[in-house]
């Protein structure tokens, strides 16, 4: 889907879900020798970022000859590759591999569970100017969430600061910290269920995972949520059938930029969570 203004075009998706490629083999020409592994993958993923790509030699979901290889391993005349399924990490990915004569650019990022609008730009005076929209709060920004439990009541504003921490694995986690930055965010309940609330999310600041802190703050972590909620309820919503994180951008409201009018761009929520709902109704 397309949005055209001027000599400039936005480009904006759903972010893909669960879509794994198929393995791969492929077996090393001479001219291909003597290149480092790293490399190689970068251009076999093209689109895929670097820790994406480390991550898969460390996990060993990358063999060469069958066996497992440091990043820094140069290939060798006739060596045969194995190239892992991958689920998309980004849209940006799947777009540039759609339109490889493009320089498309991420304006704003979701997390890696997380469905919805994402939005990419085809000129760098439109990624300049969304970007300065989205630091200065000017994009409106509306998340469909299930938490876990009912709260008390059916508007809730959470304002905890949060500040950004790291684990051992090089993880990015955040966490409530009077030291942290400013961060707010608006949850409206739309449907309560046995266990469980359809709620509204409306940050009105843009800190990591801020969303699904501030939830897990109050009491009433996000269904799904590996990181921040509770291991043995998204145990229980697994044999459910809840897979995933239930975190949906649904809709992103830009400010008039570079002498285009505000805009809203919306995303229905996926089969497999709108499925979940439907199923455990």
């Amino acid at each position: 889907m397309l949005f055209y203004g001027g000599n400039a075009e936005l480009v904006y998706m759903s972010r893909i879900q669960n879509k794994k490629t198929e393995v791969r083999y492929c077996r090393i020409e001479a001219g291909q020798a003597g290149r480092r592994i790293d490399n190689f993958l970068s251009s076999q993923f093209k689109g895929l970022p670097r820790t994406r790509l480390y991550r898969m030699l460390r996990k060993g979901e990358v063999r060469v000859n069958g066996k497992r290889i440091r990043q820094d391993y140069r290939l060798q005349p006739g060596d045969r590759v194995r190239l892992p399924p991958v689920t998309p990490a980004a849209a940006a990915a799947i777009m540039r591999y759609l339109r490889p004569d493009e320089d498309l650019q991420l304006v704003h990022r979701l997390d890696r569970e997380t469905s919805g609008v994402l939005l990419l730009a085809r000129d760098y005076p439109t990624l300049k100017a969304l970007q300065s929209a989205f630091a200065e709060g000017r994009v409106q920004k509306r998340y469909l969430a299930l938490l876990t439990g009912s709260p008390d009541a059916d508007q809730l504003t959470v304002d905890h600061p949060l500040a950004r921490n790291l684990l051992r694995s090089g993880e990015r986690l955040a966490a409530v910290s009077p030291d942290g930055k400013h961060a707010v965010t608006r949850f409206t309940v739309i449907q309560r269920r046995r266990d469980l609330s359809l709620v509204e999310a409306e940050p009105g600041t843009g800190r990591t995972h801020q969303i699904r802190v501030h939830a897990a703050a109050v009491g009433h972590p996000l269904a799904g949520d590996d990181k921040y909620g509770d291991n043995q309820v998204n145990r229980a919503l697994r044999q459910r059938g809840l897979k995933r994180l239930f975190l949906h951008a649904a809709a992103v409201t830009l400010p008039p930029v570079l002498d285009r009018p505000s805009l809203t761009l919306e995303a229905p929520l996926p089969a497999d969570l709108a499925d979940f709902l439907r199923a455990d109704a």
